[in-house]
Parts: C-alpha cells; structure tokens; sequence
C-alpha cells in the first residue's frame, strides 16, 4: 500500500497478520481465523495511519511517545485493571490490531483527536468526525492512497478500504441463443 511518501510492503503486512494469527491461537477462541477480514482491517487502518500522519504535520500537530505511552496506560488502568495483556487480547480480538501495533493504534487514536480539535474546534462529535473525514479525503485523493487490487480499493470519499468484488456472486451475462 502507498500513500504519497509512505509504502508499507506486503511483507509487513503479512507479519502483522500472521502476529495476529499467533496471538490469537493463543486464546481457546471457538471460531476460525479469518485471514481476509484481518488483512483488510490491518490495510485499512495502515493507510488511515499514514493519512493522519501526514495531516498532522500539514497542521503542525506532535504527539509524543509519552502522550502514546499514557494514553496507552491509562487505558489498560481504567479498563483492564493495569492488565495490558487483556487490552491488547481485546484489541486483537474487536479490531484485529496485533499487539505490536498497539502503540501505533494508540497513536492514531491520539492524532485523530488533535487533528478533529483543530480542525473543528468547539465542534460536536458529528462536527469533528465530519471534519476529519473532509480533511482525509482531500488528503487521500491528493497523495492518490492506493491499495493492492487482491485487497479491495481505497475509496477516498469514506476514507475506507471497499472490498474485492466476489465475481462469484454475479452471474456473467450470457447471450441469447437463437
């Protein structure tokens, strides 16, 4: 995937998958793991990473290890009783996001938030999210994100990952015979 400067290879996507893959055969999870639903959500939310990233630095916005590392901490403190172990098994098993990259989700999180301020500052909660879906999307068609087609295709307008057509589903269109 790419987005302007950013290029994650299909290599490190795949390590997250299979991290993913591992960390959650570790749990006795009744159902199968779903490869296709992890690969995408992890593509979807690479690119969103990269798109915040670069409009945080359009906007001038920092956020520090120290900012990631705390909101990270408070989290587990507040949700998990200090276990960051179940945070991380939550964050796997709701979203798909293997442990490694927790502190780049957290990160995420935390651009969003300041971006969403910036850009729409006294905002209601629809405000921001409008906002910051207006920004992204401008930012995507601009950078032009694109995906690998055996992922889907990145839809700018919905800063989302559209999935890859089941040809399956559609019958071919057959001529008449005479």
């Amino acid at each position: 995937l790419t987005v302007g400067p950013t290029t994650v290879s299909d290599a490190r996507l795949d390590a997250m998958v299979t991290e993913l893959k591992d960390q959650l055969a570790l749990t006795n999870q009744q159902e199968p793991f779903d490869q296709g639903a992890a690969t995408a959500s992890n593509v979807d939310r690479l690119v969103r990473s990269a798109l915040l990233e670069q409009a945080a630095v359009r906007e001038g916005i920092v956020v520090t290890q120290g900012d990631v590392d705390s909101v990270i901490s408070t989290t587990a403190t507040n949700n998990f009783g200090g276990d960051m172990a179940a945070l991380e098994l939550q964050l796997a098993q709701d979203q798909n996001i293997p442990a490694s990259q927790v502190p780049s989700f957290a990160r995420d999180f935390l651009l969003q938030q300041k971006l969403g301020e910036k850009l729409a500052p006294g905002g209601s909660a629809e405000q921001v999210s409008a906002a910051l879906v207006q920004n992204l999307s401008a930012l995507s068609t601009e950078l032009g994100a694109e995906v690998s087609p055996r992922f889907g295709t990145w839809d700018a307008a919905s800063i989302s990952l559209t999935p890859v057509p089941d040809d399956l589903s559609v019958l071919p269109s057959i001529p008449p015979t005479e």
